[in-house]
């Protein structure tokens, strides 16, 4: 695919996906009852902004049950990432979403790059190629062994078939923000760069992994020493930044985990819900 036409492709695929949230919105207003909701994301989730979706069986709090879900959003060309909870308490469902950004963006440039290089042409196409490549990371032996990155640096993604580098972003709420600038594939790896990438995932026996570092290593020496910089800037724990903000929420003296972290959770839910007085306290800081 020319990257031209891909240009286009991404423009016509932001209409549509923000067309699919519209599509999701209405339903939900105009939805009696969460079952029918629910399975009208299920019978249309090929077709919608919508990566995942389950109902959490679980009482949290005032929000009673739960429907997650996760999407993805377009605004300015950008794709922004974002789990979806509707309240399914009779005083909030139809009327409440609680949206919290994963703090994962992919910049228009990346969007393009990635529908040219891997001829993607539908929602279905990008909704499977991030997830892959989601799923590779977060399933990878050296996720698994050294944690999730810390939010201080920016980065690259190293896959079999491909290299995506991302830069960190401070938003006015001194909020950080991995933003996804570029993606190339692996018949792009000229000189030693793709016995370097081999290198790298056999040493750290991964399909995927993320250095710290803005570019491929030039060097053997030198991809040692960002691999063993970037495990000094890892949480240790294979978790999202979620649980660990849900970490933080829990009281420690408490005696019950499962009554901690359900009042932890809704904490969280207030924190994010912009009709919650304790929205304003979080925007405050």
């Amino acid at each position: 695919m020319k990257y031209q036409q891909a240009k286009v492709i991404w423009k016509e695929l932001q209409q549509e996906l923000i067309t699919s949230q519209d599509k999701v919105n209405h339903k939900l207003k105009i939805s009696k009852s969460h079952p029918s909701f629910l399975k009208y994301l299920e019978s249309n989730f090929d077709y919608l902004n919508v990566m995942d979706v389950v109902c959490l069986d679980c009482k949290f709090g005032h929000y009673g049950k739960l429907i997650r879900t996760q999407l993805i959003i377009p605004e300015n060309g950008r794709l922004y990432f974002e789990v979806a909870y509707y309240p399914l308490a009779k005083r909030y469902f139809g009327k409440v979403r609680i949206s919290i950004s994963n703090r994962f963006v992919f910049s228009n440039h990346y969007m393009e790059r990635l529908i040219e290089r891997k001829n993607i042409a539908s929602i279905q196409g990008i909704k499977k190629e991030i997830l892959d490549g989601f799923k590779k990371l977060d399933n990878s032996n050296f996720t698994q062994e050294i944690g999730g990155l810390d939010m201080s640096t920016g980065f690259i993604l190293i896959h079999r078939n491909s290299v995506s580098f991302c830069d960190l972003e401070i938003d006015g709420n001194n909020v950080a923000k991995a933003v996804m600038k570029t993606v190339i594939t692996d018949n792009e790896l000229n000189g030693n760069k793709k016995e370097i990438i081999d290198y790298i995932l056999n040493v750290t026996k991964s399909d995927s992994c993320f250095l710290a570092t803005y570019e491929i290593p030039k060097t053997i020496v030198e991809a040692d020493d960002i691999i063993e910089d970037t495990k000094r800037r890892t949480s240790g724990l294979a978790v999202s930044w979620m649980e660990n903000e849900i970490q933080k929420k829990i009281v420690k003296d408490s005696s019950n985990s499962e009554k901690k972290y359900l009042k932890a959770f809704v904490a969280l839910l207030e924190a994010y819900d912009i009709n919650s007085p304790r929205y304003e306290k979080y925007l405050a800081g």
